[in-house]
């Protein structure tokens, strides 16, 4: 039996609705995890940006509780930061929970101990360790984030994931007194009445 007009065209537009939903997230999933600084090295080093990330190999991952006991300084910081709510999202995989979502997968590091089997953000050019935070984080095309990576900025600069002084953006400082550590020619303004004007 066929479709009345207005049921057709309601079919119609709910079948568009639902593919333009699907099409955004996922350009948005893509875009996310690629992240500006990513491409933004791969672009000035010549290179084609990375392709999306292979499965990863479950076998490599030991989980954040093996971290944890060794790292007993991190572990506690991080109990208390977002990232402890990562292993809850089953569904990623575990190359996207705990402590392996940043540092790689743990299994070679915690079989020998050896600093060189996991990846060390101070080992990481700021470019690198901001790609990594970005594979998760989706500020790669946020304009104040991309005014900072312009000018060599990077997520560590401004935020410590295992001692930070603001808990709740795990940032290094107090927001204004951490923009003022570098823009020192607006600082004075956040004393007065009014906030100065974004660029």
């Amino acid at each position: 039996m066929p479709l009345k007009p207005s049921t057709a065209r309601l079919a119609m537009g709910v079948m568009v609705a639902s593919l333009s939903l699907v099409c955004f997230a996922a350009s948005k999933q893509r875009n996310g995890r690629t992240g500006f600084v990513q491409i933004q090295a791969s672009q000035s080093s010549g290179k084609e940006p990375e392709k999306q990330q292979a499965a990863a190999d479950p076998s490599q991952y030991v989980g954040a509780e093996t971290c944890k006991t060794c790292h007993e300084e991190q572990a506690s910081s991080y109990d208390k930061g977002l990232h402890s709510k990562t292993p809850l999202s089953r569904h990623q995989g575990p190359e996207w929970q705990g402590c392996e979502a940043c540092h790689g997968p743990g299994q070679e590091h915690a079989e020998s101990g050896d600093p060189a089997k996991i990846i060390r953000f101070a080992a990481l050019s700021r470019l690198e360790s901001s790609g990594r935070c970005l594979k998760c984080h989706e500020f790669g095309q946020d304009p104040l984030w991309q005014k900072h990576a312009e000018n060599k900025v990077g997520c560590l600069d401004c935020h410590s994931m295992h001692a930070p002084r603001v808990q709740a953006k795990l940032l290094k400082a107090p927001q204004p007194q951490l923009c003022a550590s570098c823009h020192k020619e607006t600082s004075p303004e956040f004393s007065r009445t009014f906030h100065h004007k974004r660029q």
